[in-house]
């Protein structure tokens, strides 16, 4: 299985001293947390910052590339990111 992965302490201050509202991430609804060959990758495509980062071991969200837009959020079909 692929882990999920935020960088929880440089998310809360960079969205601190920015503003920017970062997704949440809910690694029990996620597919690449319960099937180990998962095939989604719809929150990595509708980022067009490229924060999300998606390889053999892990799936993972780059908080400093992340703007905050939410693109993600709308397109995970499995629930698994919060705004």
């Amino acid at each position: 299985m692929c882990p999920v992965s935020r960088r929880p302490g440089e998310a809360r201050l960079r969205g601190m001293a920015t503003g920017v509202e970062l997704p949440e991430i809910d690694a029990q609804r996620c597919v690449h947390t319960r099937a180990e060959t998962a095939g989604c990758a719809q929150c990595v495509a509708a980022c067009p910052r490229a924060a999300w980062v998606l390889d053999e071991q892990q799936l993972a969200l780059d908080t400093v590339r992340c703007d905050g837009c939410g693109l993600c959020t709308a397109h995970c079909p499995q629930g698994a990111l919060r705004h």
